[in-house]
């Protein structure tokens, strides 16, 4: 039996520090070049990191470690996959 992952790839820390930027973009506000690479940064690695756990998540063979689950915090992202025993990675 195969599940496949839902993750949408953005938590509620992510949403808001990214509608915060995008609203003083909205403003009127000036965004100084870091606050702006910042924002694209962000945006750009969560998508990577969304598009990677969803295509692991579909990989079922025996010579790739499974993906059982991914969640998130306000900072972090953590991936549940299976433990490899004998052999570097």
């Amino acid at each position: 039996m195969t599940a496949t992952l839902e993750y949408s790839g953005l938590c509620d820390a992510h949403l808001q520090r990214c509608s915060t930027w995008l609203l003083a973009l909205g403003a009127g506000e000036v965004l100084m070049p870091a606050q702006a690479d910042a924002v694209i940064a962000t945006l750009v690695g969560v998508v990577q990191v969304a598009r990677e756990i969803q295509i692991h998540s579909t990989l079922h063979h025996e010579h790739i470690i499974a993906l059982y689950g991914a969640f998130e915090d306000s900072k972090h992202v953590y991936l549940v996959q299976e433990f490899a025993v004998g052999a570097p990675l």
